[in-house]
């Protein structure tokens, strides 16, 4: 609705190295607008509740489906990297494939099919899924994956336990989304409020009077176990859930603490180990640090590294954190240069380890 403003705010982020997509339903976007995503590289995320016309009108509220696959076909045609969700409740559970299908036949190459949450302002638990229809929804993107040949994936954190035995052991985008509320993701109001997530309503402070930094210290309680269920806490997957959806056990079970509603028991077996890349490196191995990495410290001896070209993010200690430091002032270098820096055997580990997380590249 407010075009303009909108691009400045996408400009200032672009030009300040922060990467940024755009949540619309689309219906408003115009040629020149869709011009502009392209050229800002700004990807897209749009919902879609039906592929079906009178499903979809139904459920918005307005009769405007044509208007927006003629978008999604010009968002196609401009080439703007876009993906579709599809939140799922009871009232479209059935169109999953469906809806795929016709979102495939558009040009669309990813899909997402994600239950709904519950509003702490307006749950509707008539709408909510059950267990097992959730794993259903999960069969239907696995379908999908396999027969439409679509990226898959689900929008919001799921308890791993909900998954079959047999989808915990693939490679599956989905698994990597845990709880990140006031870990390393921050919701901020259209006022200034900061909250921990977009579904939580909790104000930690605002931005038009008080530091970023201040608030975000304040939301250490996200940080610490505080608010993992008792039965999550010896799970196996832990690491890897965060005990699913904390906004959601609140409003279904009454508190941060409790467990998630979609929440079938603690896992005993561990996920599968992920197989680092093999790496040979020499003495006249040349390597060269990725562009744009950018490190926030977390305390005295914790710093938080992100790759915004590859979207990679970790933790690394202070000796870690120094080490970055010289191979960043370097940028381009022979591991053989460095041996002196710090124990042979240690230098090499470190750079596979840097490789592995894309930091590091290695130049043929």
């Amino acid at each position: 609705m407010k075009k303009e403003l909108t691009k400045k705010v996408i400009c200032l982020l672009r030009e300040n190295q922060t990467r940024v997509s755009l949540n619309s339903n689309i219906t408003l976007l115009d040629d020149d607008f869709i011009i502009f995503l392209k050229e800002q590289k700004v990807g897209v995320l749009t919902s879609c509740p039906s592929g079906m016309a009178s499903s979809f009108s139904r459920l918005v509220g307005v009769d405007n489906y044509t208007v927006f696959e003629d978008k999604i076909k010009k968002l196609v045609a401009a080439g703007v990297h876009f993906s579709v969700n599809m939140v799922v409740t009871k009232e479209n559970l059935h169109e999953v494939r469906t809806t795929a299908e016709k979102m495939h036949a558009l040009g669309c190459k990813s899909f997402a099919a994600t239950p709904m949450g519950l509003n702490v302002e307006y749950p509707r638990f008539d709408l909510l899924l059950n267990v097992e229809e959730v794993r259903g929804v999960i069969a239907d993107l696995l379908w999908i994956e396999e027969n439409l040949k679509m990226n898959v994936d689900i929008l919001e954190a799921l308890p791993k336990c909900v998954f079959s035995e047999e989808v915990l052991k693939g490679k599956h985008h989905f698994l990597n989304r845990k709880c990140q509320a006031g870990r390393t993701v921050i919701a901020v109001s259209c006022n200034g409020d900061v909250r921990p997530c977009v579904h939580n309503t909790y104000s930690y402070g605002n931005l038009l009077n008080e530091d970023l930094r201040n608030i975000w210290q304040k939301m250490n309680d996200w940080r610490s176990m505080q608010y993992i269920p008792e039965e999550c806490k010896d799970c196996a997957w832990l690491n890897r859930c965060n005990g699913g959806c904390r906004t959601s056990a609140k409003v279904f079970n009454g508190d941060w603490n409790q467990k998630d509603m979609w929440c079938t028991g603690r896992l005993t077996t561990p996920p599968p180990t992920q197989k680092k890349q093999n790496i040979e490196l020499k003495p006249d191995t040349r390597l060269r640090m990725t562009d744009n990495i950018r490190i926030r410290p977390e305390g005295e001896d914790a710093f938080l590294i992100y790759n915004k070209e590859d979207d990679v993010y970790f933790m690394i200690n202070k000796v870690f954190y120094d080490l970055i430091n010289i191979l960043q002032e370097k940028h381009e270098f022979i591991i053989g240069e460095l041996r002196n820096a710090q124990n042979h055997e240690q230098l090499y580990n470190s750079c596979s380890f840097l490789i592995n997380k894309k930091v590091l590249k290695i130049i043929e």
